[in-house]
């Protein structure tokens, strides 16, 4: 049950606010493999998983895995707590699961982007990922959030859609030699150009 409750859960949610499109799923390793995707909502999770059938497991900062309310839900969804006191142990419980098969997401920029700017600086997190798991590494660009009304927009002003166009677009899978910093911002850019 674990293997589609997610998906659907994640598709019932977004269905009513957002046309959702995927694309590059067909391109995505049937193994074990770690997203890096761009982040500017907590809705990125979700959104991302609406986009693919298998069960994602999320890093999030142990200070939103902490709150009484939303830990049973984390937990239930396997999610993976980290901070910057445990981060390589979180970075090294990653790489276990993506050895037994399955699909880590990370956000490298390590928080919200409220900047103008399509990508602020990564933490370097998610290259100890791959090079521990010697997995590949799929970026994920989420383009069309900044127009949700449900999304607070930081000295945007542009025109809000109530229920917005979102494209979920998965690069090709990179190998995990090549997964540094610069070539992910680089693919994740050359993703952006593809979805406007």
């Amino acid at each position: 049950m674990r293997n589609s409750f997610p998906f659907l859960l994640a598709r019932s949610l977004s269905f009513p606010i957002y046309r959702l499109r995927a694309s590059g799923v067909e391109t995505l390793p049937a193994t074990g493999f770690l997203l890096v995707s761009n982040h500017v909502t907590y809705l990125d999770s979700i959104v991302i998983q609406a986009a693919l059938k298998r069960p994602i497991r999320f890093l999030v900062h142990e200070s939103i895995y902490r709150v009484n309310y939303l830990t049973p839900i984390l937990k239930t969804f396997g999610v993976i707590p980290i901070s910057t006191t445990r981060a390589k142990a979180a970075l090294r419980a990653a790489a276990t699961v993506i050895e037994a098969g399955e699909v880590v997401c990370v956000f490298p920029e390590g928080e919200l982007n409220r900047s103008r700017d399509p990508l602020i600086s990564f933490q370097p997190g998610f290259e100890l990922i791959a090079s521990l798991a010697k997995c590949l590494t799929v970026p994920v660009w989420i383009a069309g959030l900044r127009g949700s009304i449900y999304l607070r927009q930081y000295g945007h002003r542009q025109k809000k859609h109530l229920i917005s166009p979102v494209t979920v677009a998965f690069g090709k899978p990179i190998d995990c030699l090549d997964a540094k910093a610069a070539n992910l911002r680089e693919k994740l850019l050359l993703l952006r150009e593809q979805t406007v």
